[in-house]
């Protein structure tokens, strides 16, 4: 939880603990973030259609929703993470 917790008030801090204690399950759990609310999402949208008897192939305007929302949270936080994983690789760099 702290370093979810981290990750929003300080990024930067909190990456490069992670990297530095080599605590790879919270590097996993932490930088899988984006996949795990991809495949989640996805999964929770199959089981609904699933659930109500959806015909396949047509996907309403709450599905194609769905998806778009799923699909932008899931780039945003990569490109967060990404971002601040460049930039703590960029400063162990300078420091080498």
């Amino acid at each position: 939880m702290r370093n979810w917790l981290g990750m929003v008030f300080h990024p930067f801090k909190t990456l490069r603990a992670l990297f530095r204690e080599q605590d790879f399950s919270q590097i996993i759990l932490v930088l899988g973030f984006p996949l795990y609310w991809f495949v989640g999402g996805l999964g929770l949208i199959w089981f609904g259609r699933r659930l109500i008897n959806a015909p396949p192939g047509q996907w309403g305007l709450l599905t194609k929703g769905s998806v778009s929302v799923v699909l932008l949270i899931s780039t945003v936080t990569f490109a967060y993470l990404g971002f601040w994983l460049w930039q703590v690789w960029k400063v162990k760099k300078q420091k080498e």
